[in-house]
């Protein structure tokens, strides 16, 4: 009996952990502050243009795509003037210090 009920909340654990790819069943995108997606982050889950604030404008080091998503980076808000696209993971984006917006959006 003391087996049984510490397997159900252990189980109920494993299941609010989320997949390994998290963002869920909606979202585009995840951006983070520092590389390998660890540290502050911002789930996107619609195709509008997003003005970034700190701690992620010009701050976005990692992103994670999902669903067959693809981002785009602006400089200045607005999504004004494209700086770069991605449509696979990055887990270090070493040159991304001037993003100021972002728009993701699936294939």
């Amino acid at each position: 009996m003391q087996f049984t009920t510490l397997l159900a909340p252990l189980s109920l654990l494993t299941l609010a952990a989320g997949s390994p790819t998290g963002g869920g069943p909606d979202a585009l995108a995840i951006i983070y502050q520092n590389p390998d997606y660890f540290g502050y982050s911002k789930t996107i889950f619609d195709c509008e243009c997003i003005n970034l604030s700190p701690p992620l404008k010009n701050a976005i080091r990692s992103i994670q795509l999902f669903n067959g998503a693809h981002c785009a980076f602006f400089y200045g808000k607005d999504c004004g003037e494209v700086r770069g696209d991605y449509d696979i993971n990055q887990p270090d984006l070493v040159n991304w210090a001037t993003t100021d917006s972002i728009r993701c959006a699936q294939e």
